[in-house]
């Protein structure tokens, strides 16, 4: 990939994680309120933002003839390489954007498979693991989108997600691309 069109990727990928910090940052200091409506805007948004940051480094499923989607591995590989990021990032995965962003197709799912329909969404702990709950009782799978802290965590059916760990992987993505790409 020549330098301008690089350049244009580190771009996108600056704003993005900008983007995801800045909302990353919303959703801590909503911790404390008891506004769970505006915390789960911000970490939408969070996630949105970190899978596009994904979607640029790991790209998958690219539609397109067979020399298109070469060229999108190519570039995934080539702006890796040049970041430092390597296949264990907590970036790679967007499963948690995806539960979220296929909520309806989540919801259609927990209809047909859970035993007592017990739904619990958007549910915020704080200094309580919300894991905690599930060894009271009740199936994973009718735990939605939750959040705990400390430290950050959104989980989705039982799975946890580090938003943490995103969010150092984030602002060391920041880092480089500055010293890379000066303004």
């Amino acid at each position: 990939m020549d330098n301008r069109v690089r350049d244009r990727f580190l771009d996108e990928l600056k704003w993005q994680c900008e983007f995801a910090l800045e909302a990353y940052s919303q959703v801590q200091a909503l911790e404390v309120s008891a506004n769970n409506a505006a915390l789960l805007y911000h970490l939408q948004a969070f996630l949105v933002s970190s899978a596009n940051v994904s979607k640029i480094l790991f790209p998958s499923g690219i539609r397109g003839d067979r020399q298109f989607r070469q060229a999108c591995e190519q570039r995934g590989e080539d702006l890796r390489r040049l970041l430092g990021v390597d296949e264990a990032s907590p970036l790679k995965s967007r499963e948690c954007r995806d539960h979220f962003e296929h909520f309806d197709e989540r919801i259609q799912r927990w209809s047909e498979r859970s035993a007592g329909r017990n739904f619990v969404d958007v549910s915020v702990s704080i200094g309580r693991p919300i894991g905690q709950a599930l060894q009271l009782g009740g199936s994973p799978l009718d735990y939605f989108r939750t959040y705990e802290s400390p430290p950050p965590v959104a989980s989705f059916w039982g799975q946890r997600y580090e938003l943490y760990r995103m969010a150092l992987a984030l602002e060391a993505l920041v880092k480089t691309i500055s010293e890379i790409r000066p303004k």
